[in-house]
């Protein structure tokens, strides 16, 4: 999600999901071929095609347009999301809004690895909350992401402070955080050998 408008009564940020839907057409396009052996390259059986025209498709319908739009004079926040087989719109007044948080964690994945993700939320004064955007980070860029801020804290903050409601990220512990449980934690395990001692 980028921020597309920043002005003084409106508040805009988008996530364009093209590169998701260039690898969908790449994966379908690829796929028809092997099936209808458009262009003959070699034989390939009819299940890696089967394979190659589900993946695209998923990721095509599985794609969504995101517009999250604050605006001052109307007081409103709006969040509209559309894909091949959804349109929603949702729609807060700011007096609604309690707090915009990012929550950031980290999800295993089925291979062993993990990777560290970032979710924006509105909290509501009903005590609900609502998803705005989610960005997943690459687990080879894990250790970056310690050191430099989600893209997803700049809209929060940004969009909080549009808005006038408090703004909170809660989630794993910074690079220096980590740094210094380990440089207490070696304190700790000197001290206690010096008293064994």
């Amino acid at each position: 999600m980028k921020i597309t408008n920043e002005g003084s009564d409106l508040f805009e940020a988008k996530e364009k999901p093209f590169v998701q839907i260039l690898i969908g057409l790449i994966s379908l396009g690829v796929g028809l071929n092997f099936a209808l052996n458009v262009f003959p390259i070699q034989k390939v059986p009819i299940e890696v095609a089967i394979f190659l025209i589900l993946f695209g498709l998923i990721f095509i319908i599985s794609s969504s347009f995101v517009t999250l739009t604050a605006n001052k004079s109307s007081q409103k926040i709006r969040l509209a999301t559309r894909s091949v087989i959804k349109n929603e719109v949702l729609e807060f007044q700011f007096s609604q809004v309690k707090l915009i948080e990012v929550v950031q964690s980290m999800v295993s994945s089925q291979k062993g690895g993990s990777k560290i993700v970032y979710n924006l939320y509105l909290n509501k004064s009903d005590g609900k909350s609502v998803l705005l955007a989610s960005s997943g980070g690459s687990s080879v860029l894990q250790f970056a992401s310690f050191i430099a801020k989600s893209p997803m804290s700049d809209i929060g903050k940004k969009l909080a402070d549009f808005m006038g409601v408090p703004f909170e990220e809660k989630g794993l512990p910074s690079f220096g955080q980590i740094t210094d449980m380990i440089s207490e934690a070696i304190s700790k395990q000197s001290k206690n050998q010096e008293k064994a001692v």
